[in-house]
């Protein structure tokens, strides 16, 4: 990568929120452009800008990390490319994880080198996939569709309708030529 990946972190614990930045930008290929420890501060960022990465604290004080990403999503939904959460989870935190689309959690307190290396990962090979992880949460949000409304994954035909259902997310001229192309 030519130019510097660029980071934004919501952290209300000002001694993480500072030793995140410090290692961060010490490697030259990332740079940290904003830092929020106040959830509604960082949300209105994001609103109005785009960044790469966004790391967050899931449990916040006054409006919960939930709560952050699901708003972002509506009001911009490219205000970053990828998520990474940090927190002190619990098992209610790790049910929304699906939900949330979430591409890499660390519980706390972690090593900040081993941090760095998850950066180096997701970096490596995470702006190449946006359409593969895209593809993924569309088959996984139909899977749950058809749980909701009670269709069985063992019915014969199951694996068809969500693969030409996701086709056609993918491609909406195929609603035109179901017989021939779907």
């Amino acid at each position: 990568m030519n130019e510097k990946v660029r980071i934004v972190i919501l952290e209300e614990n000002h001694l993480m929120k500072e030793s995140l930045i410090k290692k961060i930008n010490n490697k030259g290929t990332y740079e940290v452009i904003a830092a929020f420890e106040n959830g509604m501060q960082c949300l209105k960022y994001l609103a109005e800008h785009e960044v790469d990465i966004f790391i967050i604290d899931l449990l916040l004080t006054n409006i919960d990390g939930v709560g952050i990403i699901n708003q972002l999503r509506k009001d911009n939904p490219k205000g970053f490319k990828k998520l990474i959460c940090i927190s002190d989870f619990n098992s209610v935190v790790f049910e929304m994880l699906d939900e949330l689309a979430i591409d890499y959690c660390l519980r706390k307190p972690f090593n900040l080198n081993y941090f760095i290396e998850i950066l180096n990962r997701i970096t490596k090979d995470s702006f190449v996939d946006d359409k593969e992880h895209y593809n993924v949460v569309i088959r996984n949000e139909i899977n749950r569709i058809f749980e909701n409304i009670g269709v069985p994954r063992h019915l014969k035909g199951y694996n068809y309708l969500v693969t030409g259902i996701s086709n056609v997310c993918n491609n909406i001229n195929l609603l035109g030529e179901i017989t021939k192309e779907l």
